[in-house]
């Protein structure tokens, strides 16, 4: 679901160095050191079924072969959650328990 939010910020970024920085905390939780998430991450191997179908994935999103559902988001947070980047802006999407924004041209991405 979130492909769409990191195809937008890879396409954002002025170099793909950028990208780890970028995905990196806070935009998922799951990079942070503390989630018990972030072990398995690091781990995981193309060897590994389900791992190979999203790397497979990721890589029809980075081309656009795939339809955006959340209409070009570059931000999303979780229903019940404001951050303060929310502020003024108009959703662009509502998939689940997430919101999803695309920002308005110069404003600080935060």
């Amino acid at each position: 679901r979130n492909g769409g939010i990191i195809v937008e910020t890879g396409f954002h970024l002025k170099n793909a160095a950028n990208l780890s920085n970028k995905v990196g905390p806070p935009l998922f939780s799951c990079w942070n050191k503390d989630d018990p998430n972030a072990r398995l991450l690091q781990s995981v191997t193309e060897k590994d079924l389900q791992f190979a179908t999203a790397l497979r994935i990721a890589r029809r999103a980075v081309y656009r072969a795939m339809i955006d559902v959340t209409n070009g988001a570059d931000h999303y947070h979780a229903i019940g959650v404001i951050p303060l980047w929310s502020k003024g802006e108009r959703p662009v999407a509502v998939i689940g328990n997430h919101i999803f924004y695309k920002l308005t041209k110069g404003k600080n991405n935060v």
